[in-house]
């Protein structure tokens, strides 16, 4: 499914922006990459709402500090 958004990084100090076009395969990878590290993680029947919602938002976090890093 394409977006009419697209994702970007911005370098902080200098201001450079690193983005890519909507569709691109960086969106694509960046929920197959959520969905594994979740798996890894155990997240799946018999876990709590707060237990799932939890490694959601620290594994998401932990994606995005990877993907800065590659830029």
């Amino acid at each position: 499914m394409t977006s009419n958004f697209r994702l970007q990084i911005v370098h902080a100090k200098d201001g450079k922006v690193v983005e890519w076009i909507p569709g691109n395969r960086i969106e694509v990878d960046i929920v197959k990459e959520l969905c594994y590290r979740l798996r890894s993680r155990g997240v799946g029947a018999f876990k709590t709402e707060a237990v799932v919602l939890k490694a959601v938002e620290e594994e998401f976090a932990k994606m995005l500090w990877d993907l800065k890093s590659q830029v």
